[in-house]
C-alpha cells in the first residue's frame, strides 16, 4: 500500500465493495454498503442501557449475571474463559469452542433458526440473537444483567 494513491479505491468501495466473511466473499450493492458503513460506524450508536433481541434458548430459565466478552475473531477463541458471555456480530461452527464454555449467547444478527440458536438450544445454554448492536454498545469486560424471559440485556455499574 505503501507510496500508492488510494483515494479512488477507497470512494469506489464506499459505492459497493466486496466483503469477506470466513470462507465466501459477497459484493454489496450502494444501499448495503450505506447500511454497513452506517451499522458498524460507532459514532452512530447512542448509549444504551438496555439491549433487546429474540430468545432463541432460555437455558434454565434463570435470569444471568456477568461478563461481557466480545469475540470477533472465531479463531481467537483460546482468548475466551469459561463463564463469560458470549457476543459476537454472529456465530458460525468456528465459534463453538468459545460458545461451549459460555454462560449466555448474544448476537447482532439472526434469528430462530440462525447457527447460535441451534447450537444454544443443542447445548442448553441461554441465548439471544438479533440485537441489531450488541457487539458496538457492550464492551469486554462490562457486567450485564440477562433477562432471559423477556430477551433484555441491561448494563450494571
Amino acid at each position: 500500500i505503501k507510496g500508492k494513491e488510494l483515494r479512488a479505491k477507497i470512494a469506489e468501495r464506499k459505492r459497493g465493495f466486496g466483503m469477506q466473511f470466513f470462507h465466501t466473499c459477497k459484493e454489496f450493492s450502494p444501499e448495503e454498503t450505506a447500511y454497513l458503513w452506517n451499522a458498524y460506524d460507532p459514532s452512530s450508536v447512542e448509549s444504551t442501557p438496555e439491549l433487546k433481541g429474540t430468545v432463541a434458548c432460555k437455558g434454565d430459565g434463570k435470569k444471568i449475571t456477568g461478563r461481557i466478552h466480545i469475540l470477533l475473531d472465531p479463531t481467537k477463541n483460546e482468548e475466551f474463559k469459561e463463564g463469560e458471555i458470549l457476543v459476537a456480530p454472529m456465530t458460525s461452527p468456528e465459534y463453538i469452542f468459545a460458545m461451549r464454555k459460555s454462560a449466555a449467547i448474544i448476537t447482532d444478527e439472526g434469528g430462530l433458526t440462525s447457527h447460535a440458536a441451534i447450537v444454544s438450544r443443542e447445548l442448553g445454554i441461554p441465548c439471544i440473537v438479533g440485537t441489531q448492536i450488541a457487539t458496538k454498545v457492550l464492551k469486554d469486560n462490562d457486567k450485564v444483567l440477562i433477562d432471559i424471559k423477556n430477551g433484555r440485556i441491561e448494563k450494571l455499574p
